[in-house]
């Protein structure tokens, strides 16, 4: 019945034209600062190249984005749900190759997480990492090596953490003796760094050289359980629980039947875990604990799902058979009905930002703009890398003309800028004109030099 009326890819479908309403109707945006910071590095990559290979911006991202992002941060979120999209495809594609009869209820169950879901409303680098990471999967898959080996060498210039997945592809295939795909990563990655030298000063090394990640992180250190503790809110239940379910019968069973699926389908989202775990516990590599960063192993999570929602139907009599795949598609449809995360509305900052920046646009006259929140530049059209009418923080004294503004935030200007409003009240070179918000949440106030 299920292979016969196509029902895993009636289930995708209608879940990927979910996706696509609650993209519609979301005014927010996920990602906080950060998605924005991406939006303008894509944005304005057309006019100074050399943020195509900015190395927090990330190249591969940037480049794929910025056609998108020309017509405003809207279209780079709906770059990054068409990525949301393709995983759940490769999920689906890589579940029929598993289960032929009835693999891919585990995409519908991807896409209806709604952490997953909501996350790929954003400008953030991890949806486009998230495809790339599952297309290698698929790929081994099909051992279709050379194009994994393009596709595997591209990670780390998507988010730093897929040199991880590097090493263990590379040894696999040595101990296979397939030369031809380590040939292709070596060759790949020789020519994006040479690429990427002629924007970083001849540097060949700039991936290492020009990491914008310290050892020691700025953030406080915290528990090792972290993101085992959010797993629930981060893989929802559904997946959650019927992966690890697939997980132990794949390991017990002896279901993972090639290294290739012990590899991509165990190894690597444990690897992954693990390594985020590790660096949030011990202070490491600028971790804040953010769990957006594990959405990326959801798809291989989901991929699990299969291996418990197929073991335990063959055992079932033939009259209840399909009894896991419907208790799996219900909990996920209930799970995705009842949470607050869809549509995305505007947090609190970007009301707040709205309001201080709509009025400076009707009450104000200014000939420059300077500010710590990204999301002014995004919000006034302008371009933050040329410096013609905004630029990011405050210059030096003789720099400042009488009439600029500054925009100071109460998150912002004193984490990453270290300016504290006092500082701007007490200096009678500025005139405060307005502020919104509260300073227990989030305020903004505009200041203008006179």
């Amino acid at each position: 019945m299920i292979n016969k009326y196509r029902l895993p890819l009636v289930f995708l479908i209608s879940s990927v034209l979910l996706t696509l309403y609650y993209l519609w109707i979301s005014t927010g945006t996920m990602g906080g600062g950060d998605s924005y910071v991406h939006f303008l590095i894509s944005k304005y990559s057309w006019k100074h190249f050399n943020l195509f290979f900015d190395h927090w911006g990330k190249p591969v991202f940037t480049i794929l984005s910025s056609p998108f992002s020309q017509n405003g941060l809207f279209f780079l979120k709906l770059f990054n749900v068409f990525c949301g999209i393709l995983s759940a495809l490769f999920v689906y594609l890589s579940a029929k190759k598993l289960f032929p009869q009835t693999g891919g209820f585990s995409a519908f169950g991807l896409l209806l997480i709604p952490y997953f879901s909501a996350l790929h409303i954003s400008g953030l680098t991890e949806p486009l990492f998230t495809l790339f990471l599952t297309s290698v999967v698929y790929l081994v898959l099909m051992r279709r090596n050379g194009i994994a080996a393009i596709v595997l060498v591209l990670l780390p210039f998507i988010r730093t953490e897929g040199i991880l997945f590097l090493p263990l592809l590379l040894l696999l295939w040595s101990v296979q003796k397939q030369w031809k795909p380590i040939g292709i990563v070596l060759l790949v990655g020789i020519f994006v760094n040479i690429l990427g030298a002629f924007f970083h000063e001849g540097d060949f090394f700039w991936f290492i050289t020009k990491m914008p990640y310290s050892v020691v992180s700025n953030y406080e250190s915290g528990s090792f359980f972290h993101f085992l503790q959010k797993s629930d809110m981060i893989f929802g239940l559904p997946v959650l629980i019927f992966s690890l379910l697939g997980w132990g019968i794949g390991l017990f069973k002896r279901e993972y039947n090639t290294w290739e699926k012990k590899l991509v389908l165990i190894i690597f989202p444990a690897v992954y875990f693990l390594f985020h775990s590790l660096l949030f516990g011990l202070g490491a590599g600028a971790s804040a604990g953010l769990t957006r960063v594990m959405i990326v192993i959801a798809p291989i999570l989901a991929l699990n799902t299969e291996y418990a929602l197929n073991y335990f139907s063959k055992w079932l009599p033939d009259r209840i058979r399909l009894m896991p795949f419907i208790v799996f598609i219900v909990w996920v449809s209930i799970q995705f009905a009842t949470s607050s995360r869809q549509p995305v509305e505007p947090t609190q900052q970007q009301l707040t930002l709205d309001a201080s920046l709509d009025y400076l646009e009707q009450n104000l006259t200014y000939e420059k703009v300077y500010y710590y929140h990204p999301y002014v530049p995004v919000k006034l059209n302008y371009d933050p890398f040329s410096g013609e009418y905004c630029k990011e923080r405050l210059p030096q004294e003789n720099e400042l003309q009488i009439g600029d503004l500054l925009i100071w935030d109460n998150h912002f200007s004193p984490q990453e800028g270290a300016l504290q409003l006092g500082e701007i009240k007490t200096d009678n070179h500025w005139e405060e004109m307005a502020h919104f918000g509260d300073e227990d949440d989030f305020a903004v106030y505009l200041f203008q030099r006179r």
